[in-house]
C-alpha cells in the first residue's frame, strides 16, 4: 500500500501537501502533479478494499485467538491505508490535522539567524575548547 500511495502521488493527486516538505527538500515538489485523480487510484482502492474485506472475514472466522488478532491487525492496517488513499483525492483540508507540527519549523526559521531554538540556549563556545572542570 505504501508503494501504491507513492505511485498515486507521483501520477497526480489533489492533496499533495507539498508545503510540509522541509526547505532543503522543496525541490521534490516539482516531481508532484496536482490533479483531481489519476487512473491508478480506482484500481488501487478497489483491490485494497477487496483485500481488506478478505482479511476482516478471516479475522471474524478464525478459530485461534492468535490468528484472529493477526488478521484483525492486518485488516485495520489495510483500512487505514485505504483511508490514506482517500485523503489524497477528497476535497477536504486534511493538512489542518498537521498544521500544529509546522509551528516548530516556523519558530526554528525565525531564530535561524542566532542559532538558537525557541526556549533553548546553547553555548557559543565548542565543548572541546572548554577547560577541564575540577
Amino acid at each position: 500500500m505504501h508503494e501504491s500511495a507513492r505511485l498515486n502521488v507521483f501520477l497526480g493527486a489533489r492533496n499533495l501537501n507539498e508545503h510540509f516538505l522541509p526547505p532543503h527538500l522543496a525541490y521534490l515538489g516539482s516531481f508532484l502533479r496536482k490533479r483531481p485523480m489519476n487512473l491508478l487510484f480506482p484500481f488501487s482502492v478497489t483491490i485494497s478494499t477487496a483485500i481488506c474485506g478478505v482479511l476482516a472475514t478471516e479475522a471474524a472466522f478464525a478459530a485461534d485467538p492468535f490468528d484472529q488478532a493477526g488478521y484483525t491487525f492486518l485488516a485495520t492496517m489495510m483500512a487505514l491505508a485505504i483511508l490514506e488513499h482517500w485523503f489524497l483525492v477528497l476535497p477536504i483540508p486534511a493538512e489542518a490535522m498537521w498544521n500544529w507540527s509546522m509551528k516548530s519549523r516556523d519558530a526554528a526559521q525565525g531564530h535561524a539567524h542566532d542559532g538558537h531554538s525557541k526556549g533553548m540556549t546553547h553555548p557559543t563556545t565548542p565543548i572541546t575548547s572548554l577547560g577541564s572542570v575540577n
